[in-house]
Formats: structure tokens, sequence, C-alpha cells
């Protein structure tokens, strides 16, 4: 009886100090918060033709983006104007300085890519 009795007494401290979520995962009841459910509804629709991130392999509308090539600059890129982009862009996120190794080679991979197209190819 007395072993009992001091079980109960430990279960019903243990009881006492779970909050309702612990209560909830205890009997396996999965809890749906409001306000977490409205903020992700928000994002997907913020986001859903959004679809971020690189491609496979880089293609030239993607360099040119990489290196802040735009419109008239297209028609009018020269070897030295891709070089200052690259170096503007490289100072801006290279590693030594607190940037990314990843975007410093994406930003290495865009000028040699558009190095090899048709515009400077002679």
């Amino acid at each position: 009886m007395a072993l009992t009795v001091k079980a109960l007494i430990l279960a019903s401290t243990r009881y006492s100090k779970l909050r309702p979520s612990d209560i909830a995962r205890l009997n396996n009841i999965k809890l749906i918060n409001p306000h977490v459910t409205a903020q992700q509804k928000y994002f997907q629709k913020m986001f859903q033709h959004y679809h971020g991130g690189f491609q496979s392999r880089m293609n030239q509308i993607e360099a040119f983006q990489i290196l802040g090539i735009s419109g008239k600059d297209i028609l009018n890129l020269t070897p030295e104007m891709l070089k200052a982009r690259h170096r503007k862009m490289m100072i801006q996120n290279h590693p030594d300085r607190g940037g990314s190794p990843y975007i410093a080679m994406k930003i290495n991979t865009a000028k040699d890519l558009l190095q090899k197209t048709f515009m400077f190819k002679k």
C-alpha cells in the first residue's frame, strides 16, 4: 500500500508540472497553432511563384542576373565591363570578407560563362 501511495504522489507531482502541449504529445494529439498556420499560409501565398535558388547548370540569363547586368547593359557589354562587374560583385561577396564561398563560386562561374559566349568570340 505504501508503494502505491508513493507512486501516486510522484505521478501527480509530475502531472502537475506538465504543460498542455506535453499532455497532447503524450496522448499522440497533434496541436495546431492557428497563428503558425496563418503565417505558413501567408508565406506559401507570397512565395508560390518564386522558385528561388540556382539552376542545375548556369545559363546566360542567370549569369547576367548574378553579375547585375540588365537590359541595355547586355547590348553594350564589353570584356572590360564584364571584368568591372565581376570585380564589384567579388568585392561585395568575397569569402575573406564574410561572403559566401558558394556565392563567390557562382560569380566566377557567371563570368567564365559569359566570357565564352558568342559576344566575346572573335
